[in-house]
């Protein structure tokens, strides 16, 4: 391969990190800070979430490909790329025991939700018998899905830490 689109490539990696970061970053930031408001003050509250929304998984997608294309990785990038897989590794052990413990201690509603007995991994009621926004909240597979759709952006997170840092 010529070394002109050889290098081009590798230019294009940490482009495309920081679109895919940017998009999702607005994305997320619509969908936790912004949504109260846009629907409060704006009648366009479908079509905003809409946009909002697509930006989001466009930037998603990005983030997934340029997580796994090694092929555009220069030796640096993948370095970094390295040692943020380690870190997010670490990340991913520790944080949901600490977060636990933290949620058990600092509050008491959800302390006094686990001492009342989790719902969790118990077989959900009918539709009838809960509210119908409950499995939006709680879940084996909605943990998953959360996860899923936020891995990657955690992942450029640290990567971007660490190529700041270098």
């Amino acid at each position: 391969m010529p070394n002109a689109i050889k290098k081009t490539r590798f230019q294009y990696y940490d482009t495309l990190v920081d679109v895919g970061f940017y998009l999702q970053l607005v994305g997320t930031l619509y969908g936790f800070l912004l949504r109260g408001i846009v629907a409060r003050y704006t009648a366009l509250e479908t079509e905003i979430t809409t946009i909002a929304v697509t930006v989001f998984y466009i930037g998603w997608l990005i983030l997934l490909f340029t997580v796994a294309a090694r092929f555009m990785r220069d030796e640096y990038a993948e370095r970094l790329w390295r040692q943020t897989a380690l870190n997010f590794t670490y990340l991913m052990i520790f944080l949901p025991p600490l977060l636990y413990i933290a949620s058990m201690v600092f509050h008491p509603a959800i302390s006094a939700y686990f001492a009342a007995g989790n719902e969790f991994f118990r077989a959900q009621p009918s539709p009838g018998q809960y509210p119908a926004q409950w499995n939006m909240y709680t879940g084996v597979v909605n943990v998953v899905m959360f996860a899923g759709l936020y891995a990657p952006l955690v992942f450029t997170t640290i990567y971007k830490f660490h190529r700041w840092r270098g």
